[in-house]
């Protein structure tokens, strides 16, 4: 939550596609993309947590296959004060 998180729509096609994300309020919001090489990018930048659900559509206004995606969004955790223990003592074979 409060991140921004990229979305990849791997197309051949020059049309970008259509990406809406739903809130677990049910509010729809467009999702700007850019073109790249490999085709379109978009930012996911949730401000609330929860079930969320991304739609992309072909230019068509076809869906992709899968589409809507679900996404559960959580609150950003604080890794700072994450400690690991016991990994120290593994033997690794090559």
């Amino acid at each position: 939550m409060g991140e921004k998180r990229p979305i990849t729509v791997e197309t051949s096609k020059p049309e970008a596609p259509k990406l809406t994300a739903t809130n677990p309020k049910g509010k729809t919001s467009d999702l700007p993309t850019k073109k790249t090489k490999d085709g379109f990018e978009a930012i996911f930048a949730p401000l609330e947590e929860g079930p969320f659900k991304i739609k992309v559509e072909q230019p068509a206004g076809k869906e992709v296959p899968g589409s809507p995606f679900g996404v559960e969004v959580q609150p950003k955790t604080d890794t700072s004060k994450v400690t690991v223990k016991g990994l120290e003592t593994r033997k690794y074979l090559y």
